[in-house]
């Protein structure tokens, strides 16, 4: 039987590295032995596009809205308008099957309704 453990790590180079990722192929690790093996050797490298930062509240992601008002608009009308429209993107959103997973606990001004 064959045991595989996966690990996520965050490995910085030097400047002078950066730009080419074969770089990575220079990294050595030592083995349970002690001897120096290669990255290639124990890891498949991908390269994806991503964000550069993702922001999180807690431990869940989270996102982050601005907005200006229209001259003469109240705070609260549209911080209620903004509400509305998101509970129902979040309902929309909401597969039949995913009212059995549990959801993520928010602050009571956080809460869209849906979830």
């Amino acid at each position: 039987m064959v045991s595989v453990n996966e690990y996520k790590v965050l490995l910085e180079l030097e400047p002078r590295y950066q730009a080419d990722p074969r770089a990575l192929s220079l990294l050595y690790f030592k083995n349970s032995n002690g001897k120096l093996i290669p990255l290639d050797t124990m890891a498949n490298v991908v390269t994806e596009t991503g964000p550069q930062t993702i922001n999180h509240y807690g431990q869940l992601p989270s996102a982050t809205i601005s907005f200006n008002l229209k001259p003469g608009a109240s705070l609260g009308e549209v911080v209620n308008r903004i509400q509305t429209i998101a509970d129902a993107s979040c309902r929309s959103l909401s597969a039949p099957s995913s009212k059995a997973r549990p959801r993520p606990s928010r602050a009571p001004s956080e809460t869209c309704g849906c979830c």
